[in-house]
């Protein structure tokens, strides 16, 4: 197994993970040999990322294709500084080698003499091996020159940091080793992507913080909302049994082009939903309402409607939903608005449109 080690400081560890997102979504189904990544990042936001290939010569396609170049070039601006890359040929799993399951990853990364190299992570991988059953197993990459970098995937969130200082007996001259541990984490295979966050959830919404975006002039911005767009009408494509929501197949210079006013819901940093409106002097009309779909149920969406309402004040506002997304029909019937039509936009594909009067004088409208 060939293993391409990443690393530098990012900004914001969501929109890094929506950069992995389109990544997933658009390259990797031509990735020759790419067996999967690992990445998370670190409390100081230090991202590490493992990514996994068949061979070096699977490694150096990838890498030469025109389309990883373009995602690169617009991904770089995720970093706030330099990047690193490192690569390990015949690298060496141990348990059950990385898993999409672990709550938690600690990479180790060092040096020793080279002559003892082989020595000294043989018996860190014994020493991490024998926390069994906290660890799944892992992986470790070991240079000519001594340079190591070691991932170690563990069951439980919870579970104590690694201390570099206890895992050698006695360390030979020369020995360097650190060890960080991976709280945001993202794991990439071909069969899709799981996110892990740290910390417990937040109920019903507290602790949103709500902030304009501009995907239209913002790379990075534009990325993290199209990977959440995906991802909530994905879900609502399967709710209602069919895929053809014009919003699900969007790429990014549509989202750009829609000309839409977008603003994010953020807990912890990382964007968990966004809204997006029009607007006239007379009238406010939701074109998108999206919910990361591990943060459903905590009232995201609802605060979303809100402050888009807030923003219409004494205007309309009116919205279409799918006819069978009973979840969206009760959201905004507990927010004021009523049905006005259905309409079937594409064979056999319906819309609800509802309105929410702005004023008495508005109800007219309705019928």
């Amino acid at each position: 197994m060939f293993v391409q080690v990443v690393r530098g400081v990012v900004r914001d560890p969501e929109l890094t993970f929506a950069r992995l997102d389109l990544w997933l979504q658009q390259l990797a189904p031509g990735t020759r040999g790419w067996l999967g990544t690992t990445a998370g990042v670190t409390r100081n936001h230090e991202l590490i990322s493992f990514v996994r290939f068949a061979s070096a010569a699977d490694a150096r396609h990838s890498s030469d294709r025109v389309e990883q170049a373009q995602w690169w070039a617009e991904s770089a601006t995720v970093f706030a500084g330099d990047v690193s890359f490192d690569n390990y040929d015949g690298v060496t799993l141990f348990g059950d080698g990385g898993s999409e399951d672990a709550a938690l990853v600690e990479v180790l990364v060092g040096r020793v003499p080279r002559r003892r190299g082989a020595e000294v992570t043989s018996q860190l991988v014994e020493r991490v091996s024998a926390l069994s059953p906290r660890v799944i197993g892992g992986l470790v990459g070991l240079h000519d020159n001594g340079d190591f970098t070691q991932a170690v995937y563990f069951c439980h969130a919870e579970d104590e940091p690694l201390d570099a200082g206890t895992l050698l007996d006695a360390s030979p001259r020369g020995t360097q080793l650190r060890a960080l541990r991976l709280e945001h984490l993202w794991f990439g295979s071909p069969t899709g992507a799981v996110r892990r966050c740290p910390g417990p959830q937040t109920p019903r919404g507290t602790g949103l913080q709500l902030r304009d975006l501009a995907p239209a002039d913002d790379d990075v911005s534009a990325s993290a909302v199209l990977a959440l767009q995906r991802a909530a009408y994905r879900l609502e494509a399967e709710l209602i049994g069919d895929d053809r929501i014009p919003a699900l197949h969007e790429d990014l210079e549509d989202l750009r082009a829609a000309g839409l006013t977008w603003r994010g819901a953020f807990e912890q940093g990382a964007l968990v939903g966004a809204v997006a409106w029009t607007e006239t002097s007379t009238e406010l009309e939701l074109h998108r309402l999206v919910v990361d779909p591990s943060a459903l149920h905590r009232g995201i969406g609802r605060t979303l409607v809100e402050a888009a309402l807030r923003r219409a004040g004494q205007r309309r506002t009116v919205v279409a939903t799918g006819r069978a997304n009973l979840p969206a029909q009760q959201l905004y019937a507990g927010l004021g608005f009523v049905h006005r039509m259905d309409v079937e936009v594409r064979p056999g594909l319906w819309v609800s449109e509802l309105v929410r009067p702005g004023s008495a004088g508005d109800h007219r409208r309705l019928t």
